[in-house]
């Protein structure tokens, strides 16, 4: 059963794959050509799961692949699974935060976090991997260089206003524009239209893919 799992581990996801002999991978793929194995296996195993879903309960392998194929919140996941535990449970440390339970509360959160110098309110409205414009050409990637942009906003004594232009929304992402009025910042208000695509995160809560005050 060992060697079949580590078989396995190698032939789909290459893990050990430097072990193998010089040359024996192209001679086995010669003889056997792959067809597209990790993605047809894959398929193959939500086929079964969508006919028989008992076959793929929620914390299972199967279990995983099948969310990916289903519209969100069909199929639980480990935060659902603790919230109908009903042993009470509820969020502590960085997840006891106010989640955005909609993508309209995410600018409306925004607002109330900058007015209040909240640094880590405003950094848990955006992805690990975000990115955020907060001047022409200014493109910040990731939590560290956010917060640095967002500190600077808020040691500036910059107010933000943000009104809803429009929303899409399909599953667990959304499109919003808003048209964001900052002041602060300089002599005069900057007015803008933001494009900010936003994601449904594991908690429930919303938070910025992209947020681009100057996408045109």
């Amino acid at each position: 059963m060992a060697l079949a799992q580590a078989g396995i581990g190698t032939d789909i996801l290459s893990i050990r794959r430097e072990d193998l002999p010089p040359g024996l991978a192209d001679e086995v793929h010669a003889l056997l050509p792959r067809m597209d194995l990790g993605y047809a296996l894959s398929d193959a195993i939500v086929a079964q799961a969508k006919a028989k879903p008992h076959k793929a309960s929620p914390m299972t392998f199967p279990g995983a692949l099948l969310r990916h194929h289903l519209p969100y919140g069909a199929h639980p996941d480990w935060y659902d699974l603790l919230a109908s535990a009903g042993w009470g449970y509820k969020p502590v440390g960085a997840a006891a935060r106010r989640r955005a339970e909609t993508p309209e509360r995410v600018g409306t959160m925004f607002m109330e976090y900058l007015e209040a110098g909240d640094i880590e309110g405003l950094v848990s409205l955006y992805e690990p991997n975000a990115i955020f414009v907060p001047t022409p050409g200014t493109h910040l990637v990731g939590t560290a260089p956010i917060r640095k942009g967002l500190q600077q906003l808020i040691d500036t004594g910059a107010r933000l206003k943000l009104e809803l232009r429009d929303i899409r929304q399909v599953d667990d992402v959304a499109l919003v524009s808003n048209t964001a009025t900052l002041t602060g910042v300089g002599p005069d208000p900057v007015v803008s239209t933001t494009t900010e695509i936003l994601r449904r995160q594991p908690d429930s809560g919303w938070a910025h893919v992209v947020d681009d005050p100057f996408f045109i």
